[in-house]
């Protein structure tokens, strides 16, 4: 299962750079593949899936993990994990701004300990939170099924309160 928030990043072995590849509500990589025609043939095989997860806070980048999803190509240079970086924290910053983060599929942010003030978060199936220790004031979160505290709790919403229930 794909991590929160996903990329493709595509190599052009010509000059060096690279194209992140990132879509705004869902974490798979096989849709960002499929949106962008990134092939997995000999042609176009210079592509790398990311993961960028964060380990304590959705808007405290410095704990986030970066994680290469197929390993570190032998053409990956320091540079472009600057640039990964420095646009997957835009983007996230940009959803952020809008105090929503709403996911087509699953949702993974087990080890998310907080969420900031008033956003709430959908996810269309499974959402995990199992590291969550509360919702902050103004705080929702929606999903077919929440996986916290070490169990199923079901489709359940909540809206304001310092505490599960």
């Amino acid at each position: 299962m794909c991590q929160f928030r996903s990329a493709d990043v595509v190599y052009n072995s010509s000059n060096q750079s690279i194209t992140v590849y990132i879509l705004p509500n869902s974490d798979s990589h096989t849709a960002i593949k499929m949106k962008y025609n990134i092939r997995d043939d000999g042609f176009l095989a210079k592509h790398c899936p990311i993961e960028y997860v964060p380990t304590k806070a959705l808007d405290d980048f410095d704990s986030y993990d970066f994680i290469f999803g197929a390993g570190k190509p032998d053409w990956w240079l320091d540079e472009h994990e600057t640039q990964v970086k420095r646009e997957l924290q835009a983007n996230i910053k940009s959803l952020l701004s809008e105090n929503k983060l709403e996911w087509d599929g699953d949702l993974r942010l087990d080890s998310l300990t907080s969420l900031p003030e008033g956003v709430t978060l959908t996810a269309g199936r499974y959402l995990f939170l199992d590291s969550l220790t509360s919702l902050p004031a103004g705080g929702t979160i929606k999903a077919q099924d929440i996986y916290y505290a070490g169990r199923w709790h079901g489709p359940i919403y909540r809206k304001g309160k310092n505490e599960y229930t």
